[in-house]
Order: structure tokens, then sequence, then C-alpha cells
């Protein structure tokens, strides 16, 4: 993740203090099927480290919207920290299914599917 995938709104919120950033996603607990909503607050939950949270959030997501790129970023990234490698892997898969030229996609897949070796993956062309 990069500052560039954090909204200005949260990057802000994030250096005010923890306080601060607990209250802009219990603002967004209500909306549990606003997509932006959904998005910002898988983003916060993985900044503050709350990975079950973050992971919650990006699969409610991706239920609403299957190929929604940001969610299967964030999930896959998730899911590799977790150790999680064959969610991880099968994340990044769908992901590079949607946009087979993401280089982000594409490392993160190489690096993951290195750590385990015993996946089957789906057929997938990586560029």
């Amino acid at each position: 993740m990069t500052n560039d995938d954090i909204g200005k709104e949260l990057w802000e919120a994030c250096w005010i203090n923890s306080e601060t950033i607990d209250q802009y996603v219990d603002k967004l607990k209500n909306k549990s099927n606003d997509i932006l909503a959904l998005i910002s607050r898988g983003k916060a939950y993985l900044i503050i480290g709350k990975y079950e949270e973050a992971y919650t959030a990006l699969t409610r997501l991706l239920e609403i919207e299957s190929e929604n790129i940001i969610a299967l970023k964030y999930r896959g990234e998730i899911n590799y920290i977790m150790e999680r490698y064959k969610e991880s892997i099968a994340d990044l898969e769908n992901l590079l299914k949607i946009k087979p030229y993401d280089a982000w996609a594409d490392e993160a897949y190489k690096l993951v599917k290195e750590l385990n070796v015993d996946y089957i993956p789906a057929q997938i062309t990586l560029h």
C-alpha cells in the first residue's frame, strides 16, 4: 500500500491520532452497503493493523461488487500478512484476470506463490 492509495481524509485522520481514526471508522460502520464506505473502512483497518476487521469490510465489498480491484488488492495483501497464502493467491489471481498488466499484482502474486508451493494456480497469464 502506498500513500496514493489512501484517501486524503483518511490520511489526515491517521496523522491526528488513533482516537480520530476510530471515530472515522465508527461513522462508516453504519454504511454496510456503501461501496466507498467499505473501501475506506477496509483501508483504515489495514493501516491501523486491524486485519480481521479490514478483511471483513473488504469481503462485504466483494459480495456487492465481485470484481472490485481495490478490495481484491487489499484483501490479497491482508491474507498475505496473515499468512493465508492460498486465499492471497486466489485474490491476486482474480485481480490479474481483471487487470492483467498490473505490475504490483504480478509481483505480489509471484512472491506469495513462492511461499505456497503446494498451491495449484488457476489458468492465468502473467506478464
